[in-house]
């Protein structure tokens, strides 16, 4: 019996030479599988480099060329110093076309000037001795002063001693440390010129510098003794080198009920342009507002808000970037 070809899937293999088994059919079959496999890999592998080649001829058609510099950047061995590049051109290779685009420069300084805190004397024991100062009875001023006590500075010129007193709201009095007649401090302030407590004279006059700081320390906390530049004072620390806080000028101001100040500056240098109020150690007071204007003749007045009870600097910035330094003991 004739098979047909398109009936009969089997008609080649029976009409076939070589016997027809169950092991030759299984051989034909994965010869067949060996051979699509490696027609797949072959076709993936060739979509592969297509993709791979799209991509580096967009790179090179789209992406921007190297800046010569860049360039130049590779060969470090062929770097010159500046004076060598600036005698030739051919040392160096620099696009001509920004040779008219400087780099901007700011001629802007900034500048800060030294604390006054750095310029305070250091205190030794020699000089305290020299200026009869008893740290004990400053610790105790300070441990016993209420919020409206004083601390007044007397002379007995009887025994001719020097006392300092607390004076109580209502008038009691009581010394806390007698000594021989000596300089006292008018002030006595933790570092950043924040008031401790004020030694007032009897008498009520006030300081008007220039002042001499000094640094100490009374218990465990480090404070500053102002003094007022006297003859006498100058005359106890005979050999040292301590000096007076060089400053502009002095201005001793009471505090207002509304924490403001408010004094009287001559305008004998040039137009102010702005001022800002610091501590003794360097730090502004950011919180203070600081207005001014003139009131006739060589006078301006100047009004400082929300400051509090303490030694402080004023920096004045001029016409011409010119600062100035003035120091402002706010009672």
């Amino acid at each position: 019996m004739e098979h047909d070809q398109h009936i009969d899937p089997l008609a080649t293999l029976r009409e076939s030479p070589e016997p027809f088994t169950l092991g030759s059919s299984l051989e034909r079959a994965a010869t067949r599988g060996l051979h699509h496999r490696r027609v797949r890999r072959s076709v993936i592998l060739g979509l592969c480099v297509l993709a791979l080649s799209a991509i580096g001829a967009w790179y090179t058609i789209f992406s921007p060329p190297i800046p010569p510099t860049v360039l130049n950047a590779v060969h470090p061995a062929e770097s010159t110093s500046p004076s060598l590049s600036a005698a030739s051109s051919t040392d160096v290779s620099i696009p001509s076309e920004r040779l008219d685009r400087p780099l901007k420069t700011s001629s802007k300084k900034i500048f800060a000037p030294r604390p006054l805190l750095a310029d305070a004397a250091i205190a030794t024991s020699e000089m305290l001795r020299s200026l009869d100062v008893d740290l004990a009875a400053y610790h105790d001023i300070r441990s016993m002063l209420g919020s409206s006590d004083r601390v007044v500075m007397v002379d007995n010129t009887t025994n001719r001693e020097t006392c300092i007193q607390i004076t109580c709201e209502g008038g009691d009095a009581r010394s806390i440390v007698c000594s021989a007649p000596a300089p006292s401090p008018f002030r006595v302030t933790a570092l950043d010129g924040g008031l401790i407590f004020d030694i007032e004279r009897a008498n009520g006059s006030l300081a008007r510098g220039p002042y001499v700081p000094v640094r100490t320390s009374i218990g465990n906390d480090e404070v500053i003794l102002w003094y007022e530049n006297a003859p006498d004072l100058m005359a106890k620390l005979k050999g040292s080198a301590i000096m007076p806080l060089v400053v502009g000028k002095y201005h001793t101001v009471w505090q207002r009920p509304d924490n403001s100040v408010v004094f009287t500056d001559t305008e004998r240098d040039s137009q102010w342009t702005s001022a800002t109020l610091h501590r003794i150690d360097g730090s502004e007071v950011s919180d203070s507002r600081i207005v001014w204007h003139a009131v006739g003749g060589d006078l301006r007045e100047v009004a400082i808000s929300d400051v509090s009870r303490g030694v402080y600097e004023l920096r004045t910035f001029s016409t011409g970037k010119l600062m100035g330094r003035q120091l402002i003991v706010v009672r």
